[in-house]
């Protein structure tokens, strides 16, 4: 029972649906936990500036609304720094970005 109980309490604190990759591991055993550990997300940060733990996709926190990373001006996409150009809408982000310094 150790094991489906850790399961959930590590689904819950990355933010995914716990009960059914508990319920997986306790039906599954050993197979249910291996299946979990290779399919749960590992792209977890906190945030500077309340410390709370979000996706690495989320260009804001959505407990403080702080910024994340930098996002294109007319889709959201995230950008990475010193990109020039949004890889979705293929916008030019110079613009925005000269302005933010």
């Amino acid at each position: 029972l150790s094991l489906p109980l850790w399961v959930w309490l590590d689904a819950r604190a990355r933010g995914e649906r716990a009960w059914p990759w508990a319920a997986l591991a306790l039906v599954g055993n050993l197979v249910g936990v291996v299946t979990y550990l290779l399919a749960r997300r590992t792209n977890r940060v906190a945030c500077p500036a309340c410390g709370a733990q979000t996706s690495a996709a989320h260009n804001v926190c959505p407990q403080c609304g702080e910024r994340l990373q930098s996002a294109c001006p007319t889709c959201h996409q995230a950008l990475k720094d010193g990109w020039r150009f949004c890889p979705r809408c293929a916008a030019s982000v110079e613009l925005h970005s000269a302005s933010a310094d």
